[in-house]
């Protein structure tokens, strides 16, 4: 019987001095702020030290990424707050998955630091052999999977279109599925002829990948195949 590689190497997010304009909304109104200390997971805001505003609620925020000609949309969670109007954000993982893009892009990452940088979800040997223990028999529903996919499209096409030199073309995506539902326990990636060695986009995939809502179920871990059409010529919108 085949037993699949379920560990987790587990790395940080890469952090940057990136400076940009950001605007916070909540139920009061709207501040505006600066960022400082930015990553793919959460950054370090700047506010106003007067603004109406609560550790662990969620804001809906807007980002002025250098070289885009709209804000980015994203929801984000205040975790903490310092001193001088400074408060620490975490973004969804939907945000995630399209700040990975950016970062790729803007910093032209190395095969090291892309894996660094993009998601703690890692790759997976699917010939290996799985060991099955106590757990129940049942098998993720297939719709469920690939409509949790699906509805990461617009990430993944934020993908290509981030990263140059993207063309169309089809790419496969192996997901070993975690029962629990959190995360998957591992993420492949296999992009069409041409865009294989782009390290950069291939993580990028693997994260907006890694950031779709997979079923719970009972059962024990389960590879599934998923594939999609690169498309960096796709509109691109932010829905919320």
């Amino acid at each position: 019987m085949k037993r699949l590689d379920t560990s987790i190497n587990r790395r940080v997010h890469a952090r940057h001095a990136l400076c940009l304009e950001v605007r916070a909304r909540n139920e009061h109104g709207t501040v505006s702020g600066r960022s400082e200390d930015f990553s793919v997971g959460g950054a370090k805001v700047y506010f106003d030290e007067t603004a109406c505003l609560t550790v662990g609620e969620h804001v809906e925020m807007q980002l002025e990424l250098p070289g885009s000609a709209q804000p980015l949309k994203a929801r984000a969670e205040l975790r903490w707050r310092g001193g001088k109007g400074a408060w620490g954000v975490a973004f969804d993982r939907k945000t995630q998955a399209v700040l990975t893009a950016f970062f790729a892009a803007m910093c032209g990452l190395t095969p090291g630091t892309a894996a660094a940088a993009t998601t703690t979800v890692p790759t997976f040997d699917p010939n290996a052999d799985v060991v099955l223990e106590d757990t129940g028999g049942e098998r993720p529903d297939e719709y469920t999977i690939e409509a949790a996919f699906k509805a990461q499209n617009d990430a993944l096409n934020q993908c290509a279109k981030q990263v140059q030199g993207a063309k169309k073309g089809n790419a496969k995506v192996e997901v070993l599925l975690n029962p629990k539902g959190n995360r998957p326990l591992g993420v492949n990636a296999q992009l069409p002829s041409g865009l294989r060695n782009n390290t950069a986009l291939r993580e990028c995939v693997r994260a907006a990948t890694a950031a779709a809502a997979f079923p719970a179920y009972d059962g024990p871990p389960v590879v599934v195949d998923l594939d999609f059409k690169i498309d960096p010529g796709s509109d691109y919108e932010e829905v919320w």
